[in-house]
């Protein structure tokens, strides 16, 4: 026996005749299988034993460096582990949208470690974009934080009147900076947030690329100082 083409397997059922014992046997062999090898597009990884399957997701754990780090739309889906504590700046630049066929491309952030005293001790988080090729390394904080998204405030301590509830990204905003230092906002662990590219990359500066999602734990809501959060690069 051996595998037959669609059009021999459709004739088998076409001539108004029984099929016989070695053309259903033709069938079966004609089915695709893994053995017969071949190429599976769009593979999803699992892991486990064959009695447990489990999708991973990407994970990215933050350690000291001087380089900034720069995600790909490949790196979608990536879970970033800010739990660096060394004393420089950590950077983390996000990748240019470069057409509609990779909007909703997504990363998730949550801290671990809080970023050391002062701004030379912080966490980074950079859009993309580029003044002229959306397909060349991407100009750090050429596009911005969608001015609607809303990031909420909490914090482990009774909340005060003057305490700040959410904070948004203003236009030009297209970097945010996570310290422990108060004139870039005090972050506790615990904070977590999701950046969604919802709209390409266009070659103007400050389009409206990521929508920002999720929760800001601080120390101290009433002191919470939002002019350097935001910031252009």
């Amino acid at each position: 026996m051996s595998a037959q083409t669609r059009t021999t397997l459709k004739g088998y059922f076409n001539t108004g005749d029984k099929p016989t014992e070695g053309q259903f046997e033709n069938l079966i062999d004609s089915n695709l299988n893994l053995t017969d090898g071949g190429t599976v597009a769009n593979a999803t990884a699992v892991v486990g034993s064959s009695a447990t399957l489990a999708y991973k997701k990407k994970i990215y754990n933050s350690v000291a460096q001087t380089a900034a780090k720069t995600f790909t739309t490949d790196d979608s889906g990536t879970l970033v582990v800010l739990a660096s504590t060394a004393g420089q700046i950590q950077v983390f630049n996000l990748p240019t949208i470069p057409d509609a066929n990779y909007i909703g491309t997504f990363f998730e952030f949550i801290v671990l470690v809080s970023g050391n005293s002062a701004s030379a001790g912080s966490y980074t988080i950079n859009t993309g974009g580029h003044a002229s090729d959306l397909t060349a390394s991407p100009t750090a904080g050429y596009d911005d934080f969608h001015a609607a998204s809303k990031l909420l405030i909490a914090e482990p301590t009774i909340v005060a009147a003057s305490d700040k509830l959410t904070v948004s990204p203003a236009n030009g905003d297209g970097a945010l900076i996570l310290a422990a230092d108060t004139s870039n906002a005090i972050i506790a662990t615990g904070t977590h947030f999701k950046c969604t590219a919802v709209a390409a990359s266009t070659t103007t500066a400050s389009t409206d690329v990521w929508f920002l999602e999720g929760t800001l734990m601080t120390t101290q809501a009433t002191g919470f100082v939002t002019t350097a959060l935001f910031t252009a690069p």
